[in-house]
């Protein structure tokens, strides 16, 4: 039994092979070939252990933490760090504040003030940084946004030498 293995997450399919059997031969036309289909490779159970938790139990687990109290709270926050992040003077301040923002995955409760800061910073691209990390973090996030921006290598050049003067 062949068969063949493809790259398409190592499923296996079985191979179509074409044979004339003797039998068969004289009952089929001239060239007219025989398709057999051998039967596909039985697959290993994971043998998983069933969850040591029941529906019932999770169903049954209480969280203090809902309700108006805790909504009005988080909403609060939420209004709180949108000001603080448009208050912001500090370009540095702001794109590490945003990128925090993405790894721990809440940036988009605040993904309008984002792009506008982005927008902002992708109009009035200049050379007051004062380092690569600073220029390379911007760099990222304005190209994770969709911003069109040059190659790094351009975008580098571009800042750190637009406003040097070579007379």
């Amino acid at each position: 039994m062949e068969t063949i293995l493809t790259a398409n997450m190592g499923r296996v399919i079985p191979k179509i092979s074409s044979s004339l059997s003797s039998s068969s031969s004289s009952s089929l036309a001239d060239g007219d070939t025989a398709m057999k289909v051998e039967p596909p490779l039985l697959r290993r159970t994971g043998n998983y252990q069933p969850p040591i938790w029941d529906f019932q139990f999770i169903q049954s687990l209480h969280n203090p933490y809902v309700g108006d109290k805790y909504m009005n709270r988080f909403n609060d926050l939420k209004e709180e760090m949108k000001n603080n992040l448009m208050l912001m003077v500090e370009l540095d301040v702001k794109l590490e504040l945003i990128d925090n923002l993405e790894r721990l995955g809440v940036s988009y409760h605040f993904k309008d003030e984002i792009m506008q800061i982005l927008k902002s910073i992708h109009d009035q691209i200049s050379s007051t940084d004062n380092s690569l990390y600073s220029t390379a973090l911007k760099f990222r996030l304005l190209r994770q946004h969709g911003f069109h921006i040059l190659s790094l290598s351009k975008f580098l050049v571009y800042t750190y030498l637009k406003h040097v003067d070579f007379y």
